[in-house]
């Protein structure tokens, strides 16, 4: 039964409460993502700069630059005259650079991208044909939505 003397939140009050909730966390989910992005990006560019430095070193050390299997390498995979590789592969092949760099002990492992996926990923592009005198590193950043090309070139 209804009491006109009792305390209680109107309906035209609870959805002004839901509505501001709803709004703040869409304002805090959209900062989240875009935290995100820039901590992606981040990576990219360690990760960049310690495979150029990888690559310095091997070019110091062995005077040529790091080799690479097929017609590109990635952190997708390669195949043949297919770069990048599709459906993507969730890392480097095995071979070339992989051989060059990780086997020769100049990095533990070849960086992934932090998503790896068919948008981003690394791709490494040495000048042919050997003793690769230089070359480039492809990235693609997500914030602002552009690629980036890290060169190398013979000491």
């Amino acid at each position: 039964m209804y009491r006109p003397s009792e305390k209680a939140f109107t309906l035209v009050e609870i959805i002004v409460v839901v509505s501001i909730v709803a709004l703040l966390m869409t304002f805090g989910f959209s900062s989240y993502t875009s935290a995100q992005r820039r901590a992606r990006d981040t990576k990219r560019v360690a990760d960049m700069n310690e495979f150029i430095n990888a690559i310095n070193t091997f070019q110091l050390e062995e005077r040529r630059g790091p080799n690479e299997d097929d017609f590109c390498e990635s952190s997708i995979g390669n195949s043949g005259g297919s770069c990048p590789v599709s459906p993507p592969q969730s890392r480097w092949v095995r071979g070339g650079v992989w051989n060059d760099l990780v086997g020769g002990g100049y990095l533990s492992e070849l960086p992934t991208d932090p998503l790896n996926n068919s948008e981003y990923y690394y791709y490494y592009e040495p000048t042919n044909p050997a003793p690769n005198s230089g070359g480039y590193i492809r990235v693609r950043f997500e914030s602002p939505e552009q690629f980036a090309f890290y060169y190398w070139f013979a000491p």
